[in-house]
């Protein structure tokens, strides 16, 4: 999944008409000056409320939204800034069976090229997957799989349980540095699974971003920064960022 710069997917949800939508911008952000900016901003504000009543009339109908909540294999896959709350899927970057008849299937989905806030509840094909503090799932798919979230955390270790069961395939190495992403272990069990492998999905809270109201932040040190789901705050993070946007300073 390559570090495309000004070729990010930038995805927000916004609570109402001030804190806009949904905002997707694909492509290069080269406008020059306070003009150029203004005006894809605009763009970007009034395509976001069309969006987000389009998002919410989907998960109303189905709970699901096909734009986002589709996994995918791609070698080359942009990587995904999320801004706000949103249901999405993501792109699979590992997948290996284990065990006596191949019986156990990992994956490595990820979600986001950055850190989240926090992936919530967990879909499989639309149906919550409630899990236990250490990721097992409870209720229906008890037994028959484990999902350990993962939020891109500086220094966060590579995920101790794909290393314990599949040590030829992953190891202490395979960190993912900087990526929000989910490991998924599967059990082969043909009643739960009957499509094959499922479509999974999570309710996910985005970036943490700078608010210069807030005295306790800090333009120039990123632990300091809260998440939020106010548009114009996630539109100056994202033209701010130095791995994705045009790097003005605050």
């Amino acid at each position: 999944m390559p570090e495309l710069i000004g070729e990010a997917i930038l995805t927000a949800i916004g609570t109402s008409a001030a804190e806009a939508g949904t905002i997707s911008l694909i492509g290069s952000l080269t406008v020059a000056g306070v003009v150029g900016e203004a005006a894809i901003l605009g763009a970007a504000y009034a395509y976001s409320s069309y969006q987000n009543n389009r998002l919410k009339k989907s998960l109303q109908q189905s709970g699901i939204d096909q734009g986002r909540t589709v996994m995918s294999r791609d070698p080359i896959a942009p990587r995904r800034l999320i801004y706000g709350q949103v249901l999405v899927s993501g792109t699979v970057v590992f997948i290996a069976a284990t065990g006596a008849s191949n019986e156990y299937l990992h994956l490595i989905l990820v979600i986001a090229g950055h850190q989240c806030e926090a992936i919530d509840t967990i879909y499989f094909d639309n149906v919550e997957v409630p899990l236990d503090g250490s990721g097992n799932a409870t209720g229906t798919f008890a037994g028959n799989a484990i999902v350990k979230k993962h939020l891109g955390a500086p220094g966060d270790a590579a995920d101790a349980t794909l290393i314990a069961a599949a040590p030829s395939y992953w190891t202490s190495a395979h960190t993912l540095s900087g990526c929000t992403y989910l490991y998924v272990q599967l059990k082969y069990n043909s009643t739960l699974f009957p499509n094959g492998l499922p479509t999974v999905t999570a309710l996910v809270k985005g970036a943490r971003v700078y608010d210069p109201r807030d005295g306790t932040q800090s333009a120039t040190d990123p632990t300091t920064w809260k998440y939020s789901n106010n548009s114009a705050l996630c539109a100056a993070h994202f033209m701010n960022d130095v791995k994705w946007g045009k790097s003005i300073a605050y």
